[in-house]
């Protein structure tokens, strides 16, 4: 069972054996409690570990108990056999403690072992756990790197390999860890050919014991596909992760990364114009074409129409695996049903919450034992997701389920999606913003412009001063606000967008007025000069349009007035100025809407990498948009690498 990592079944039957140890040979019995031991650690169990090996420690050093000595006598030859196991054992329980605490154990355990392969590889990793990446690196280069296989049905090169790409994934650089991940898969190839072919008609496979578990082909792939998703080839990221479904089929955390793969495929295939553009000149411009009279302005598309392979075909099942947005639902879908119900989920991260704060209270850094907040959730083969990464995980979930209702196209899921986001009550303030972001799209989406506004209140505004904080312990991508002025100029975009789409362009300008008075991103500094240059067009102001795209620039730099009131407006950023509409003048403004051009609000396709815009349709300005979106990121789903330890 051990070998087959049928570990549930495995401790069943040795707590059975365990009731009954008393009458086993010595060395049985020790070997028992090693092998539940292990068992313990690999199912997460380490209260029942931790009062296992102090019960074999009693047993091995033969100490005394009310007087009497232990039933388990152990010769000096077994003492010294087993003692390194029992010290690595204790390391291996202490490593999610702070680093001084199992300093000691360790250092015991390298000298009763004499540096062995197995204790170079725990320290590697406990250094690397700890943000100690260079002398993680050297341990490892220490380390024998032998071919052949170890008693424990692992391969030496394989393991090398494979902790060399976690510890580089740790450092941020992902093509060498996927260079590494390469050589593991090289290596476990090449111990497979080794051993003997199975034998088809007969029901012993021919092998030895040990070598059941050795092909670890399903991890490497596993961490290979999470290489490549934040090296950005989500391509070859999905083909990776879906070789490693056969293990990882019952962890939330796979699902979800499935589902990114998908997300970054639509969002290559949509950016492919972007990266054709040359960089000196100025974002919103993509070329100019003709000479003299017939010379005009191309403007540069935030986002081309959707293209083909990013949606499944006609006829084609969503349950069919391909990088589509429709199979990236259905992952998404698999991994939610995984998590505890919503309501399990904030009860116990209200309990674990309130421990947290009586232990800091209590000058008791570290929550006490056996505590009721305490949630696990089982990801095989890889370790169970606790309450906080449980909600965490949730978070990220609803986030990227959100993000495919909108791309395609069912704005009242989307708008579902949001709101469950935003009743997380321990949100933080980054996916609170991503939650605002999305709900306002969908609202503009389904005409619902008052409802779109007011999430721009000052309310909600408040709720995102810890927005810099948050993003400290964040990895995002280039285009995500990195901070709080920036989340809120984005938000402020898309309500002036909305205004646009009503032919209010005094309000629109008046919103644009304030975000260029923030210091923004070049992302949100393109958007705004093509909605001010879409509002100017849809004014018959032709000439002042060009003027502000080849001078790259919101407002004409001779309106100096304009600045002056923009500076004005917004002295105080906290509380930005956001003109007030009522519905009855909404309607009437509809009823009198030129609607000539297309709308600089969002196009059916939804939200992007960073910005969405109208349909582009080649020719010269025009289909102009100026929404500011941004996508979950792959890095901020607080989930871990999969890791293969020496054991």
């Amino acid at each position: 069972s051990f070998h087959l990592k049928k570990f549930a079944n495995g401790i069943n039957i040795l707590e059975r054996l365990f009731k009954i140890i008393e009458p086993l040979d010595d060395l049985l019995a020790v070997k028992v409690c090693i092998l539940l031991i292990e068992l313990y650690l690999q199912t997460n169990q380490y209260d029942q570990a931790f009062g296992m090996i102090k019960y074999v420690e009693s047993a091995l050093l033969i100490s005394k108990q009310n007087g009497e000595i232990s039933k388990v006598v152990a010769s000096k030859e077994m003492i010294d056999f087993f003692k390194p196991k029992i010290h690595m054992f204790k390391v291996r329980f202490l490593m999610r403690q702070p680093y001084n605490q199992c300093k000691k154990e360790l250092k015991l355990a390298m000298n009763s072992s004499q540096n062995s392969a197995e204790a170079l590889f725990l320290k590697s990793n406990l250094e690397c756990l700890h943000g100690n990446y260079q002398k993680s690196i050297k341990l490892l280069n220490s380390a024998p790197k032998s071919s052949s296989i170890t008693e424990g049905g692992h391969a030496l090169a394989v393991m090398y390999y494979n902790n060399m790409s976690f510890v580089h994934f740790c450092m941020g650089k992902y093509n060498l860890a996927v260079l590494y991940a390469m050589k593991s898969l090289e290596e476990n190839i090449a111990i497979m050919k080794v051993l003997p072919p199975m034998e088809k008609f007969s029901n012993y496979s021919g092998r030895s014991l040990q070598t059941l578990s050795i092909n670890q082909r399903a991890n490497i792939m596993y961490n290979m596909g999470v290489s490549l998703l934040f090296a950005n080839k989500p391509e070859q990221a999905f083909e990776c992760l879906m070789e490693s479904q056969s293990e990882y089929q019952c962890n939330p955390r796979y699902w979800l990364r499935l589902a990114e793969a998908c997300i970054g495929v639509f969002l290559k295939s949509t950016n492919k114009d972007k990266e054709t553009i040359h960089s000196k000149k100025p974002d919103s411009i993509r070329e100019v074409v003709g000479t003299g009279t017939h010379r005009k302005i191309v403007i540069c598309p935030i986002r081309k129409t959707s293209d083909s392979c990013s949606f499944r075909q006609e006829g084609q099942s969503a349950a069919m695996p391909s990088a589509t947005l429709d199979f990236g639902n259905l992952c998404l879908t698999n991994a939610m049903l995984l998590l505890p119900a919503e309501r399990t989920l904030e009860e116990h991260m209200i309990i674990l919450m309130n421990n947290q704060k009586l232990s800091e209270d209590e000058g008791n850094g570290s929550l006490k034992k056996n505590n009721p907040g305490r949630l696990y959730v089982e990801c095989p083969p890889g370790e169970p997701v606790q309450t906080k990464e449980a909600y965490n995980l949730r978070s990220s979930i609803l986030c990227c389920h959100a993000y495919i209702a909108l791309r395609l196209g069912d704005y009242y899921k989307s708008q579902e999606y949001c709101r469950l986001l935003l009743k997380m009550s321990h949100l933080t303030a980054p996916f609170k913003f991503l939650a605002h972001i999305y709900l306002i799209e969908s609202l503009i989406k389904l005409d619902k412009i008052t409802e779109a506004l007011q999430e721009l209140s000052p309310e909600n505004l408040k709720k995102l001063q810890t927005f810099e904080q948050d993003m400290l312990s964040m990895k995002t991508n280039e285009i995500f606000p990195k901070n709080l002025m920036e989340a809120q100029a984005a938000m402020m975009i898309n309500v002036a967008s909305a205004y646009c789409m009503r032919s209010d362009y005094d309000r629109c300008k008046h919103i644009l007025k304030q975000v260029v008075s923030m210091p923004i991103s070049r992302w949100i500094m393109t958007h705004a000069i093509l909605l001010s240059v879409f509002c100017e067009l849809q004014m018959g102001q032709v000439s002042a349009a060009l003027n502000l795209l080849k001078r790259n620039e919101v407002f004409p730099s001779s309106r100096l007035v304009d600045r002056v009131e923009a500076s004005r407006l917004y002295a105080n950023f906290q509380n930005p100025v956001i003109p007030q509409i009522n519905s009855s003048e909404l309607n009437h403004r509809r009823l009198h809407s030129t609607g000539s051009g297309l709308p600089p609000g969002i196009s059916n396709n939804g939200f992007t990498s960073g910005f969405t815009s109208g349909n582009y349709n080649g020719s010269v300005v025009g289909g102009l948009a100026s929404t500011v979106a941004f996508p979950m990121s792959t890095e901020s789903s607080f989930s871990s690498q999969q890791r293969t330890q020496a054991t």
